[in-house]
């Protein structure tokens, strides 16, 4: 069991305790998994939208407006207002992403172990559990992108796709035609 929580800890040597050649060694233990942070911003979730209520809405607030420029700001303010009321917006502040409910239900359960106790024997078990889980749906998650991809329909995905995965981050190099007696002109 030791050796799968062996991957988790960092050990870190402080400094030497005064008068002493003792150096105290701070170990620091890891969730198995650790959600991403997300900052937070209310986003609107379109999939529970009520379209036909925004739009009974929106067509009640803009009965009496009259089509004019002038008029616009107004307009976006009715939409936004019909949005507000009935298309719900929440924000996640952490994500771990590719859960499914049964792998959601055993994150919960090895985060409330691991607040507990990290080296307790059903930490580590949940642990254990927990990331073939994810791993699998990881997996599963990738296949479905990449046996999407159709270079005849849509190329530009593919290639962003290819452009994301590879390891060039840096812009085209513009050449300098800098010639050795340029150089040398500079320094003398």
């Amino acid at each position: 069991m030791s050796f799968s929580i062996a991957t988790l800890c960092n050990k870190l040597f402080l400094e030497p305790i005064a008068k002493t050649q003792h150096r105290p060694v701070d170990i620091n233990v890891n969730a198995a998994v650790v959600p991403k942070t997300v900052p937070f911003q209310r986003r609107f979730n379109f999939a529970k939208a009520n379209w036909q209520g925004f739009l009974d809405e929106l067509e009640d607030l803009i009965e009496d407006l009259e089509p004019s420029p002038i008029n616009y700001k107004k307009f976006t303010e009715l939409v936004h207002k019909a949005a507000r009321n009935n298309i719900p917006r929440g924000c996640k502040t952490y994500c771990v992403p590719n859960l499914t409910n049964e792998s959601a239900r055993l994150c919960e359960e090895y985060q409330q172990l691991f607040e507990k106790d990290p080296f307790d024997g059903r930490t580590i078990e949940a642990g254990d559990s927990l990331l073939p889980a994810i791993s699998h749906q990881n997996q599963q998650s990738w296949h479905n992108l990449v046996g999407n991809l159709d270079m005849g329909k849509s190329s530009r995905k593919a290639w962003n796709l290819i452009r994301n995965l590879g390891n060039d981050h840096t812009s085209s190099k513009q050449n300098t035609n800098v010639t050795g007696g340029q150089v040398a002109d500079q320094l003398y």
